[in-house]
């Protein structure tokens, strides 16, 4: 029996470290189906991933979804954002903890460089009770006026 338990071990081919199959993501692709990654380094690959290279896409694509709107996408990395306005908010200079799109998504902006700040929730927030709310309404009307010609 011990002889078996040992071959159903596999071992991650990021860390290396032998783990029973329950410890790797179902692949029904692969001939065993599993994948070959452990799912802490698979995990981890999702959050550099998602952090490194796509800085608040997936919210950006929902949020135009759910506006109705036309998503625009242009391409850049967290580090291009960080080479352009610095690692910190850039209303108040506190943490870097969201993206602010300067022309907010409702509103129909888009999600590139040129849009996207490095910024604190609390800002972010700021931002839209002063001013995000109105240009909302703004072009809420202006698209209400477009249907109704």
């Amino acid at each position: 029996m011990r002889g078996l338990e040992h071959e159903s071990l596999r071992a991650c081919v990021v860390c290396g470290i032998l783990s029973g199959p329950e410890q790797f993501a179902v692949d029904r692709s692969r001939k065993n189906g599993r994948r070959s990654v452990c799912k802490s380094c698979r995990a981890e690959y999702d959050h550099r991933r998602y952090r490194e290279i796509t800085p608040g896409i997936r919210g950006y694509l929902a949020r135009c979804k759910s506006y109705g709107l036309i998503s625009v996408v242009v391409s850049f990395t967290r580090g291009q954002l960080i080479a352009r306005y610095g690692d910190a908010c850039f209303y108040c200079g506190g943490e870097f903890e969201e993206l602010d799109h300067a022309l907010c998504v409702a509103a129909g902006g888009e999600h590139s460089l040129d849009n996207v700040r490095p910024c604190c929730r609390s800002c972010n927030q700021k931002k839209y009770w002063k001013r995000d709310r109105y240009e909302i309404a703004t072009a809420r009307a202006s698209l209400s006026h477009l249907v109704a010609s």
